[in-house]
C-alpha cells in the first residue's frame, strides 16, 4: 500500500522531499543493490500531462532521485536499508506554475523481486504537490 504524502514546493527554491524507505517483514529493501535491479521513478502530473519527471531518459532538467544508506527504527527493530528522496534545483522549481497543484507518485520496480522471481512493481508514495510563489526575491 502506498503512503499518502502531500508536498509543498516554493517556486525558485531548492527542493528536497522527505526520505522514504521500504521495509518488508522487518527487513529493509536495498534499492541501491545492483543484484536486485531496482528502478526508482517518479512523476508529477497536471491534467494527465507530465510536468516533472524524476529519472529515466525523459527526466526533467534539474530533477533527480537521490538514494543514500539509512539506519532507523521501525517498530522495535533497527533496520539498515536505502532511503530515497526527490530533488529539484532552483532552476527547475522556478519553471513550475505557482498556485497550482500536481498529482505525484514514486514507483519502484525490479525485474526479479516478485514472489516467484518474476517482475515486481509497486507505488511507494502518492500525493499532491502544491506550488507556492516564493515571497523573497
Amino acid at each position: 500500500m502506498a503512503v499518502r504524502t502531500d508536498l509543498t514546493i516554493y517556486q525558485g527554491d531548492t527542493y528536497l522531499s522527505p526520505w522514504w524507505v521500504v521495509v518488508v517483514d522487518g527487513e529493509g529493501v536495498d534499492l541501491a543493490d545492483p543484484d536486485e535491479g531496482w528502478t526508482v521513478k517518479a512523476q508529477a502530473r497536471r491534467d494527465g500531462l507530465a510536468v516533472v519527471t524524476w529519472a529515466g531518459t525523459d527526466a526533467t532538467p534539474g530533477a533527480q532521485i537521490i538514494t543514500a544508506p539509512w539506519t532507523g527504527d521501525v517498530g522495535d527493530l533497527t533496520v539498515e536499508t536505502t532511503a530515497v528522496r526527490l530533488y529539484l534545483t532552483p532552476e527547475a522549481t522556478a519553471l513550475l506554475d505557482a498556485n497550482r497543484s500536481l498529482a505525484f507518485d514514486v514507483e519502484l520496480s525490479s525485474p526479479n523481486a516478485g514472489p516467484l522471481g518474476d517482475a515486481y512493481r509497486v507505488t511507494l508514495v502518492v500525493g499532491s504537490i502544491s506550488i507556492t510563489k516564493d515571497v523573497t526575491e
